[in-house]
């Protein structure tokens, strides 16, 4: 059975994960001049960033259920 440390470990992680993603979509947005590519790259970093929003539920979620035991 993971512990509450793994699942902390490993939710930080995929926070870490998500952060450089969606800072990495928006360089690329900002670099490229052709305006699909952009809205493709801009719309990637969103879903990252509602990807991070996802993680951090899933913690708190996490940490009231280690809460009640």
């Amino acid at each position: 059975m993971l512990s509450k440390r793994d699942y902390e470990e490993y939710l930080r992680e995929m926070e870490e994960v998500e952060g450089k993603m969606m800072s990495l979509y928006t360089e690329y947005a900002e670099a490229v001049d052709d305006q699909e590519l952009k809205k493709l790259f801009l719309q990637l970093s969103r879903d990252e960033t509602m990807h991070m929003n996802m993680v951090e539920n899933l913690v708190g979620k996490i940490n009231k259920n280690y809460n009640k035991q």
